[in-house]
């Protein structure tokens, strides 16, 4: 029963292995602190249209306030990430990490972008250690996950806001932050099935063998000889 059951337990383990030896890592890169990308490229020039009539008013300009949402963020830093492609029914693993972190945090807003300005996911994630945190509080890593349903290029909008001690004013990152994606494609359906049966199988022959191989008892064998 025992040797069943860890059949079934490596029988598992392999299904587990193909699924992670399926992943392609579509993204590796480390920001510095004080990191700011190059500045995007001036707009194109829009012509003004001449007034039919000389003698026709200019409209004045626009001097309102702009949207909330289109007033900049200060401090930290955003920038693109590079390209990738990836097919339909995707399962994309975004792994931010600053393994230097210490009295120090730092946070990241991400966003999934298909194509040019196409925001499929938005997603956030923060990094903190302090030196007085237990080690299960402290993060200097963490994982964001989204699904794919389109096939297409896609890329990454990354801000990172960070600073030292317990400052709740953000700026720019205190140590490096590595950015990891990686696209893992969805597996048929057998696997996903022999996976969860292996592991079925292997928790109850487990269970089966420890009852039915439980020695008796010397009282016990007393009441048997009796």
């Amino acid at each position: 029963m025992s040797g069943a059951a860890a059949c079934f337990c490596l029988l598992n383990l392999g299904v587990a292995a193909h699924a992670s030896s399926s992943a392609v890592q579509v993204l590796d890169r480390t920001i510095p602190p004080g990191f700011k990308p190059p500045p995007p490229p001036p707009p194109p020039a829009v012509e003004k249209d001449e007034p039919d009539d000389p003698l026709e008013p200019v409209e004045p300009p626009d001097n309102s306030p702009p949207e909330p949402e289109e007033v900049p963020v200060v401090g930290g830093v955003e920038l693109p990430t590079g390209s990738f492609r990836l097919e339909k029914d995707t399962f994309l693993r975004i792994e931010f990490s600053a393994p230097a972190l210490m009295n120090s945090w730092a946070s990241v807003d991400v966003a999934v972008v298909q194509g040019d300005d196409d925001a499929t996911h938005i997603m956030d994630a923060e990094l903190t250690r302090y030196s007085d945190d237990d080690p299960d509080e402290s993060t200097v890593s963490d994982t964001l996950d989204a699904w794919i349903d389109d096939p297409g290029s896609y890329h990454l909008v990354v801000r990172l806001l960070g600073a030292r001690g317990t400052s709740e004013t953000g700026g720019d990152i205190p140590v490096p932050v590595r950015i990891q994606a990686w696209a893992m494609p969805r597996l048929p359906l057998p696997f996903y099935l022999m996976a969860i049966a292996s592991g079925v199988m292997a928790v109850v022959l487990f269970v089966v063998s420890r009852v039915t191989g439980r020695r008796r008892t010397p009282a016990e064998k007393e009441e048997d000889d009796e």
